[in-house]
């Protein structure tokens, strides 16, 4: 159960036990899975597993997670898999990943 859709966006905090979808969220993402499906997210991003099938940018620090897998990035990737589709400095880089 998510309180807010998933074809909306969460505006400022979105904390999940197991699992959510959302279009995008914006400032701060926590949870275990955390699914975009296709919005610009922005913030901080922790996560067991973070997939964002649009683009993510940091905001006062990186993206966290066991793997990591945007459509784009404007930041730091932190995690064992880092995977960045399109541009980054590496496509896919096992600790740590960049784009800007």
């Amino acid at each position: 159960m998510q309180l807010i859709p998933e074809s909306q966006t969460v505006g400022v905090l979105r904390l999940n036990l197991i699992y959510s979808v959302n279009r995008s969220v914006q400032y701060v993402d926590l949870g275990l899975v955390n699914v975009t499906s296709g919005g610009a997210s922005s913030g901080v991003q922790w996560a067991f597993v973070a997939i964002n099938q649009g683009s993510f940018a940091g905001w006062n620090g990186p993206q966290f997670g066991v793997v990591n897998y945007p459509q784009r990035l404007h930041g730091v990737q932190v995690g064992l898999v880092n995977i960045i589709r399109e541009g980054g400095t590496f496509p896919v880089f096992p600790l740590v990943n960049w784009s800007f």
